[in-house]
């Protein structure tokens, strides 16, 4: 019985303090441990903010047509992200419609779906550290006129809808919209 109380403790501490990179993360704290063992307990705040995300980047007909995906991928991967899968698609309408359901009814919508399906797209999963925040933060502001300089929108977008890139905006919908493209086995991590 002991034995497997050591096992159990051991694996928990295996679990418990490894983030998803698989590098360890330093979560103890004084008073901190699971009761009956030498095991901390997991701080999540401490654990999110130290492991990898993923992030889903689409390189829009625009940019791909004008050749720009080489240059745009460089400034992801010079900012610290990692491309693990890639895909030059040429979506449908009805395709695009379901991806960017979400807008239905804006203004916008009808618009960004001819647009999303006119030309081929470079649909792209990144990992790296706050992926979503990085890809976001080197992407810059929708509207390229307000981006800043040197983000992507501002050097290779045209306008708010002709604006070079589309990324994931939550953690969440990073998960939601990366599962739209890929599956798991297709995820090079």
């Amino acid at each position: 019985m002991k034995f497997h109380s050591v096992v159990v403790a051991l694996m928990s501490l295996f679990f418990v303090e490894t983030s998803l990179s698989g590098a360890p993360v330093s979560t103890h704290k004084e008073g901190n441990s699971i009761p009956g063992t030498n095991v901390a307990k997991t701080d999540k705040s401490s654990v999110e903010n130290q492991s990898l995300q993923r992030t889903l980047s689409i390189i829009k007909p625009d940019a791909v047509e004008e050749n720009l995906v080489d240059s745009i991928n460089a400034r992801f991967t010079q900012g610290g992200l990692q491309i693990i899968a890639q895909k030059k698609l040429h979506l449908t309408k009805s395709q695009v419609e379901k991806f960017y359901e979400v807008h239905r009814g804006k203004v916008f919508y009808d618009g960004l779906c001819e647009y999303m399906s006119s030309g081929p797209v470079m649909v792209q999963v990144m990992c790296g550290k706050n992926a979503v925040s990085k890809n976001r933060e080197i992407m810059g502001s929708t509207n390229p006129n307000e981006a800043k300089i040197g983000t992507v929108r501002k050097d290779f977008g045209k306008d708010i809808r002709h604006n070079a890139v589309h990324g994931s905006d939550s953690v969440e919908n990073a998960n939601i919209e990366i599962s739209f493209f890929f599956s798991e086995l297709e995820l090079m991590q």
